[in-house]
């Protein structure tokens, strides 16, 4: 095949030049489809090479590239840790002076106001009065143990400890 036509690439092959015959455009569309796919699901995947990239079975790997906002609230909903200090713990640095006005201002101008529109000082001071609550959402092995027939078998969590260890011994 010539060089020189105009056939598209297929997508997997456009290292080694491989051109589409014309008459392939939905087939072309697929392999742009599959090759998508691919790369999304490859990016979900936490590198192992090379080394200094490695993350040895690091649970977030999923989360890099998203607003560390976003990350702490899916993580406070579905596990209950909170990635952020308690606004009590905020009020108290300001209170001792660790936390300035200064600072406050700074980080307004820095981070393009406040969260929820908030724009002044003084509202993000009144808003550390307020300790947000976060009810977690329960898990799928918490509503595996609250089912139908807990009674005759080992607790999900008992039951994964237990073939982890297993496997491990």
């Amino acid at each position: 095949m010539s060089t020189t036509d105009s056939s598209p690439v297929y997508p997997m092959h456009a290292a080694n030049g491989i051109k589409a015959p014309a008459h392939v455009d939905s087939d072309e569309q697929l392999f742009a489809a599959i090759d998508a796919a691919c790369t999304q699901a490859c990016s979900q995947i936490a590198p192992a090479w090379p080394l200094d990239r490695s993350i040895a079975v690091n649970p977030h790997w999923g989360r890099i590239g998203k607003p560390v906002r976003t990350v702490a609230g899916r993580i406070a909903l579905f596990g209950g840790v909170r990635m952020f200090p308690a606004r009590r713990y905020m009020r108290e640095a300001l209170e001792q002076g660790r936390i300035t006005s200064q600072d406050i201002r700074t980080a307004l101008v820095t981070c393009g106001g406040g969260p929820r529109g908030m724009s002044s000082e003084a509202e993000l001071i009144a808003a550390l009065e307020v300790e947000p609550t976060v009810q977690q959402l329960p898990l799928l092995i918490d509503l595996l143990d609250e089912s139908e027939g807990r009674e005759r078998r080992l607790p999900w969590r008992d039951a994964v400890t237990h073939q982890v260890s297993q496997v491990c011994a």
